[in-house]
């Protein structure tokens, strides 16, 4: 990877391309212009003025440079000067510890820890530039060379204090950056390709994820607790399906071999043994009776968008559309997304091999391309609105997944009428490829779909039972 020096580090092209994008914002150009006039306010002389110039906008902005770069884990350091001596100090604080924790390889976390402190730590930082260069500049700090030595200047009392009151005020931010983080994950946005937009785009939802009033942040903690209940499920299936396995020799992946053979790997005197039994292929491994069960065709969700949905019906139906989006990418299944009212909203499709989803609206003339981020940012932001019509998605769904023993998942509160007809057309198609039809029925007194589907799960209200039974509902659609 290419690298360039900054003022006292070397940074990726990479590392700087992810800044570049984000530098923009009018929080990070206040947090710049905050430390460029605690950095003028240190030029007090002719002397200093022949010393250091008057670039401070410059020296603040190659500072939140490799500030960034040290957050977001690809800064390296190249020289002993005055800020690298910063960005040392810097990192001897907890807090500053704390936040590189939660901010490494993600460059949006990066650059909003690198605002933060740039607000709340610009006084001290400047006095321990100046605290530096004094101590430097000293005749009775230098050796015959005229070259002072680094490791003996310490920073004032004063300077300290002021760094530590500074990092003090980042708490209420490392606990921000905390709770937003479960739900960046949550998002898998791993796949995000480094393009302007997708950059801009990843940049704009990360903030709506910090925001605490946001509804993105709002449906993504849902969908968190989806995710967990269905992690669950699995690791309990696990535990059933050890009964479907045997024990056997030969040579093995790690995740498959018993506890203790993974044993001799712990202790270096027998180490050895580990690998002379896997060269050998006399290790003990688990293996499955017959055919492992392998994931199914592809899944698509129906979403009902009309007025009625409005409120905690609307969260737990673009959740649960959410997770399950996520859920088909991870088991590189084909998923489509249907948003629907009297007519089809929105069509969000991505194919299992594909890196991009494609999403084509009603109220859009083009095909769009989003990221894995940016479509469950799609689906959790949208707003019911108007009236609806069941007998057009469904045949849409059914459509999309044809002849490809898929399975559909209706979200709706059944507030509305399916002709008799329409039910025998769905039900043939339904039998002739193989599709199953889930549904989830929040809150509704009668139910036009009962005859057309394979499961319903009633949902009045997200309790921790019901997040379990929505989850078990998620588990039924792998097959």
């Amino acid at each position: 990877m290419y690298q360039t020096n900054i003022q006292s580090h070397k940074m990726s092209m990479l590392s700087l391309f992810r800044y570049s994008t984000r530098k923009g914002g009018e929080n990070h150009k206040k947090g710049i212009e905050k430390l460029t006039d605690e950095l003028d306010a240190i030029i007090e002389t002719e002397e200093d003025l022949a010393d250091y110039g008057t670039n401070t906008e410059f020296d603040a902005l190659d500072f939140s440079q490799e500030m960034f770069g040290r957050f977001y884990g690809s800064a390296d350091k190249k020289s002993d000067n005055e800020w690298a001596f910063a960005h040392e100090e810097l990192d001897k604080i907890k807090e500053i510890r704390e936040l590189q924790q939660i901010t490494s390889n993600d460059p949006d976390l990066s650059l909003i820890s690198t605002n933060y402190v740039l607000d709340e730590m610009s006084e001290g930082i400047a006095s321990l530039i100046q605290e530096y260069r004094v101590y430097m500049d000293d005749p009775d700090n230098q050796d015959e060379d005229g070259d002072a030595d680094p490791s003996n200047f310490f920073a004032s009392g004063d300077t300290q204090i002021a760094l530590q009151q500074g990092a003090a005020k980042l708490q209420d931010a490392i606990d921000e950056l905390k709770s937003a983080k479960p739900l960046l994950d949550a998002m898998k946005s791993g796949d995000d390709p480094s393009t302007e937009d997708g950059e801009k785009d990843r940049s704009e939802i990360v903030k709506k994820l910090i925001d605490k009033d946001s509804t993105l942040r709002h449906v993504m903690k849902i969908v968190g607790r989806l995710q967990n209940a269905v992690s669950g499920l699995q690791a309990n299936s696990l535990a059933q399906e050890m009964t479907d396995q045997e024990i056997t020799t030969g040579k093995a992946k790690f995740s498959h071999l018993v506890s203790n053979e993974k044993m001799y790997l712990a202790d270096d005197s027998t180490v050895d043994k580990f690998y002379s039994r896997h060269i050998n292929r006399e290790q003990f491994m688990f293996r499955q009776k017959g055919k492992s069960k392998k994931i199914g065709g592809p899944i698509t969700v129906l979403v009902d968008e009309s007025s009625s949905m409005r409120g905690s019906r609307e969260d737990i139906a673009k959740a649960t559309a959410a997770a399950l989006f996520i859920m088909a990418t991870e088991q590189k299944r084909d998923v489509t997304v249907i948003g629907f009212g009297t007519s089809i909203n929105y069509t969000l499709k991505r194919g299992k091999n594909s890196k991009v989803s494609k999403m084509k609206s009603r109220r859009r003339s083009n095909e769009e391309t989003f990221t894995k981020m940016k479509s469950v940012s799609w689906i959790a932001n949208r707003i019911s609105n108007g009236g609806t019509d069941f007998v057009p998605a469904i045949k849409k769904a059914l459509m999309e997944s044809k002849g490809k023993n898929a399975d559909i998942l209706f979200i709706t509160d059944g507030e509305d009428h399916i002709s008799e007809s329409a039910l025998k057309s769905i039900q043939k198609s339904k039998d002739k490829d193989g599709t199953r039809i889930f549904t989830i029925l929040l809150g509704a007194r009668r139910n036009s779909l009962s005859s057309v589907s394979d499961a319903i799960l009633p949902f009045h209200s997200l309790t921790d039972q019901s997040i379990t039974s929505l989850a078990s509902l998620m588990k039924a659609m792998e097959r």
